[in-house]
């Protein structure tokens, strides 16, 4: 014996998500359109890089300049050790002068602060090149998941700043049906 019943309802997509800029920029393309199919990974949006490549540039410049920075703070302080140390031998002989010592001693201490100085601004211009590169990594805006392209909110040209919803996916591959 079969019955059938008639019941109202929908097919749902499990899955629809407004996709996000992580960066801001100028929208160099746009690469969808509304109803394509995309997998997951593909590019959605392309945001212009030349000024994100500007600013790759001056980061490395600046990791380039703490390098160099900290081997010359690192230099100053070997040679304040040395002579600190020199002087401190000379403690208990005629030439000694406590004047002296204390000056060498604080020539020294001058020269650790220099290094932790030049350390950090390495590590400071090592965080900005780590940001300068995830931003370059993240101005291709890509699906996050396979689906369906609902609406694209951006145009060529157009400005679009960290957050700004760029589409709407929907994801196809996991469909639902709901009835009351």
């Amino acid at each position: 014996v079969a019955e059938t019943v008639t019941v109202f309802g929908e097919v749902v997509a499990s899955r629809e998500s407004d996709v996000a800029a992580r960066v801001a920029g100028v929208v160099g393309s746009v690469e969808v359109a509304v109803g394509d199919a995309v997998e997951e990974g593909a590019v959605l949006i392309r945001i212009d890089t030349e000024l994100l490549m500007i600013e790759r540039e001056q980061a490395l410049a600046e990791r380039a300049i703490a390098a160099a920075g900290a081997d010359v703070a690192e230099a100053r302080l070997t040679q304040a050790r040395r002579v600190f140390e020199r002087a401190a031998a000379l403690r208990d002989s005629a030439a000694f002068s406590e004047g002296q010592l204390e000056d060498r001693e604080a020539a020294f201490a001058e020269a650790t602060a220099a290094v932790a100085e030049a350390e950090a601004r390495r590590q400071a211009a090592e965080v900005q090149v780590r940001r300068v590169e995830y931003n370059l990594r993240n101005a291709e805006i890509r699906a996050p998941f396979d689906g369906t392209v609902l609406a694209i909110a951006t145009e060529t040209g157009q400005f679009i700043s960290t957050g700004a919803e760029v589409a709407t996916l929907l994801d196809t591959t996991t469909l639902e049906i709901e009835a009351s």
